[in-house]
């Protein structure tokens, strides 16, 4: 073994040999390991194919609309969910196209006396239920009450349901 000391490299050897022995064993047993969906190599280790997701990609034609609707007020939440894709997505996307991406075209949205009544309920509503309610994020929410001098709870002030 280069670049192990001795030790490590007995360490090494005794766990090679004893997962070669598993997958022996399971192979010689009632339980069939070569019939799971997953390739083992010959240490009786299963392979990992790595995983790769890509964004989703858009036609230049969804993209003018899109750059089109955001601009008409319509926040990337709402532009998210029509396209059904992540807001990170939409952004970035907006953002390839030369658009500015405004954080407070979410509180816009919002009547702020409003958000701070339902949050003072807190029985009732979360700051994740609010932004439910009006279609923007959680954060979203937190700015607006934030902005407006409002102490925000603890996840441990709320009541258990």
């Amino acid at each position: 073994m280069v670049g192990l000391s001795d030790i490590n490299s007995n360490k090494y050897n005794n766990i090679l040999s004893a997962n070669l022995q598993m997958s022996e064993r399971n192979n010689s047993s009632n339980i069939s390991i070569a019939n799971s969906p997953r390739q083992r190599n010959e240490y009786g280790e299963i392979e990992v194919q790595k995983c790769t997701e890509y964004r989703k990609t858009f036609s230049e034609t969804q993209i003018s609309e899109m750059v089109t609707v955001y601009s008409q007020n319509k926040n990337v939440s709402e532009l998210a969910k029509q396209y059904g894709c992540s807001r990170n997505t939409i952004a970035k996307t907006l953002r390839k196209a030369s658009v500015q991406i405004i954080k407070e075209k979410a509180q816009e949205s919002l009547d702020a006396e409003d958000v701070i009544e339902m949050y003072k309920e807190y029985q009732y509503h979360t700051i994740a239920e609010i932004g439910k309610k009006y279609n923007v994020s959680s954060s979203a929410i937190t700015r607006c009450l934030k902005k407006n001098g409002i102490v925000l709870r603890s996840r441990w002030d709320y009541p258990n349901k």
